[in-house]
């Protein structure tokens, strides 16, 4: 680029001299030959020039905060959304009871409890820590049953020390991990077996160790589906027990989900009945209640994190999962480009930078409709810190286009111009009239019979290819230009 410009200014030069040679050594009948312009007084805009992409002004990537089933989907990509709009929820039925009892507790609370209604607490307390007990007995029946019934049926000698896998696995070290986690398996089955039966255990502990014997069974269940999926794809039609390995594993891995679930309705129903059962007992004071008015509001919380809101006006442009389905958490969504205008992001060199402000004014084209189709912008971000792009320090510089428009995309080319500063009535030539001499600019000047040479003090080169005259020259006067101009 430098070295285009030194040509270009060398030719320029070389132009000007074969003009005064011309002037003054060739006889010359008419002035009129040479192409002049008379100096002007007028406006002059300083541009500053950038490229860049277009992106969307806001972008958000929607998640749920928690686990849980999707009960609902109510958008579709393409379609438009408000602020506050409902665009998907989970199963809300547990959340749902528990802002209830934790509602029902903060009424119950605000009244003068009598001892008969302390003794009902008590009463309730005991029976929610039964139900808990029991809860846990018919989970270990429920998963005991999955693995004698099913998952025993996939090794021989099960319940021995040395059980075999009958299924082909990808590896020896997988068929080994399978079997140990058998034999692991099995010893946590009597363990828990006779946690249960000795009948010393609070409720609270039997289901925590509930929970945990069910999650390590259910990977271990998961472990041989993996294992059984993999033998599935490889396996020739012939082997036809596959289809019978898959629905045995499936019927294991429900039951097992079902009594997960079943420990986990017991433990919400034990803590919400403890809960109001130590309130009671602690006495309606103030603290009391208000302690509990913050359950109330926490429970509404998690009941709220059910619902995906939309956080803005905007268009769905991504929308996965299906009713029925398990969501992960913090696991992406729904994602929306709100309809505030779009923007540029643009990248400025270090000597350009500093003429960049906030607010100023800026004209966008983009590659796809020419450079004819003009889209007025403002500059909104300065980002501080320099970005290396091809080693070289850039900053980045955002515009916002001042108007929606359907015709902006996202991901189109830019080209900007920004407005930087403004000289209005200034004196004005085309930027091909000034010629370099030595470092110093000069002009020729044309009058009746020769050409002069007037040094001149130039400013501001404006975006319409005209230069500031500071000193040397006066309106009205006319110079010799060279190219186009």
């Amino acid at each position: 680029m430098k070295k285009n410009l030194i040509a270009i200014a060398a030719c320029i030069f070389v132009a000007a001299a074969m003009v005064v040679y011309a002037f003054y050594f060739i006889p010359q009948p008419n002035i009129q030959a040479f192409h002049t312009v008379a100096v002007q007084k007028m406006n002059l805009q300083h541009v500053v020039t950038a490229y860049g992409t277009v992106t969307a002004a806001t972008e958000d990537s929607l998640a749920f905060q928690k686990n849980g089933t999707l009960s609902s989907v109510n958008v579709a990509v393409g379609d438009h959304v408000t602020a506050g709009e409902v665009l998907a929820t989970l199963d809300t039925a547990s959340d749902a009871a528990a802002v209830a009892a934790a509602q029902a507790t903060l009424a119950e609370l605000s009244r003068n409890l009598t001892p008969q209604q302390q003794a009902v607490a008590s009463s309730t307390l005991e029976t929610a820590q039964k139900s808990a007990i029991s809860a846990v007995a018919g989970a270990y029946t429920t998963i005991q049953n999955a693995i004698t019934n099913d998952s025993n049926s996939l090794f021989t000698s099960p319940q021995s020390a040395n059980p075999t896998f009958i299924v082909q696995t990808q590896t020896f070290n997988q068929q080994q991990q399978i079997e140990a986690e058998q034999v692991k398996t099995i010893l946590d089955l009597q363990a828990w077996s006779a946690e249960i039966a000795a009948g010393t255990t609070s409720a609270e502990k039997l289901l925590s160790d509930a929970k945990h014997y069910t999650s390590t069974i259910a990977a271990f269940i998961n472990t041989i589906s993996t294992a059984i999926t993999a033998f599935a794809q490889i396996s020739s039609p012939a082997q036809t027990n596959v289809a019978t390995y898959l629905a045995t594993i499936n019927t294991a891995n429900t039951a097992i989900v079902n009594a997960q679930n079943e420990i986990t309705s017991a433990q919400t129903a034990l803590a919400v009945a403890q809960s109001n059962y130590n309130l009671q007992q602690a006495g309606n004071t103030a603290q009391t209640i208000a302690a509990q008015a913050a359950k109330v509001q926490q429970a509404q919380a998690t009941l709220a994190e059910d619902s995906l809101i939309a956080p803005v006006d905007g268009t769905v442009t991504e929308s996965s999962g299906n009713i029925g389905e398990t969501v992960n958490a913090n696991t992406p969504f729904i994602h929306i480009i709100s309809d505030t205008p779009y923007q540029v992001d643009t990248y400025l060199p270090e000597d350009s930078i500093g003429l960049i402000a906030l607010n100023q004014d800026a004209t966008v084209t983009l590659d796809a409709y020419g450079p004819s189709v003009m889209f007025p912008a403002k500059v909104v971000t300065i980002d501080p810190g320099q970005t290396l792009i091809h080693g070289v320090g850039m900053y980045k510089v955002t515009l916002q286009f001042l108007h929606n428009d359907s015709r902006i995309k996202d991901g189109m080319t830019a080209n900007a111009t920004i407005v930087v500063g403004e000289n209005d009535g200034v004196l004005a030539v085309p930027q091909s009239a000034v010629l370099a001499n030595a470092g110093s600019p000069l002009v020729l000047v044309a009058t009746s019979s020769v050409l002069k040479t007037k040094n001149v003090t130039v400013g501001i080169t404006g975006a319409n290819g005209w230069v500031e005259i500071d000193q040397g020259l006066s309106e009205g006067e006319r110079v010799v230009t060279f190219g186009n101009q």
